[in-house]
């Protein structure tokens, strides 16, 4: 009987609520992603990284970095790249600085799909605009920590935030960026920084 109340009572912990209301927002989004997926017949996973090819630089489309950043091995990502080729959504081309790695690039027929995909997470969009302000900084802040927390404890590789920043710092409780040489206020946080340096025991 003293294990099943224990159980009981782990179930109904503030902590267990949280973490079973993110798992429903992420079903929701999968649900999302895979409606747009069904209508240009290419899977979520294929539609997240066109998403991530279309709006970041070269260092960051190659094999072994998608693979990092969505937790896939490479025998799987390089699948769905082939996949994206074969569909003429994408291409590989020479790296202009690493010559030994090659870039991947979405083609003018790509960009066209890209453009019919992107808006697949407006619903989620729609309902945070609905809330205060306050809610929203609170309830970013409060993702960016959970996020920080999962890097530190690797069950997330890759991440550009300013929480794990070389040039993130707290100066006299107030947060600050060495490279914008400015204070942040809670809601200019990055979450996929360009200008991302990993924190280093250093730094």
């Amino acid at each position: 009987m003293k294990h099943k109340k224990q159980i009981n009572i782990e179930s109904n912990s503030l902590e267990r609520k949280i973490v079973i209301s993110l798992e429903r927002i992420s079903n929701a989004f999968r649900v999302l992603l895979w409606e747009k997926a069904k209508l240009h017949n290419i899977s979520p996973i294929q539609i997240q990284i066109m998403l991530f090819l279309g709006s970041h630089s070269g260092d960051k489309r190659n094999i072994s970095y998608l693979a990092k950043e969505f937790n896939l091995t490479k025998a799987t990502l390089s699948d769905a790249i082939k996949s994206l080729v074969l569909k003429g959504y994408a291409n590989f081309k020479q790296n202009s600085i690493d010559k030994r790695t090659k870039e991947i690039v979405i083609t003018p027929k790509g960009k066209k799909i890209i453009s019919q995909i992107q808006d697949y997470s407006l619903p989620l969009i729609d309902i945070t605009k609905k809330m205060d302000n306050q809610e929203k900084i609170v309830l970013y802040n409060s993702l960016l920590r959970i996020i920080e927390q999962l890097v530190l404890s690797d069950h997330l590789l890759v991440q550009r935030m300013c929480l794990s920043c070389k040039f993130y710092q707290i100066i006299n409780n107030k947060m600050y960026c060495n490279l914008l040489e400015k204070e942040l206020h809670p809601d200019e946080l990055r979450i996929d920084c360009p200008d991302y340096k990993q924190k280093t025991e250093d730094s």
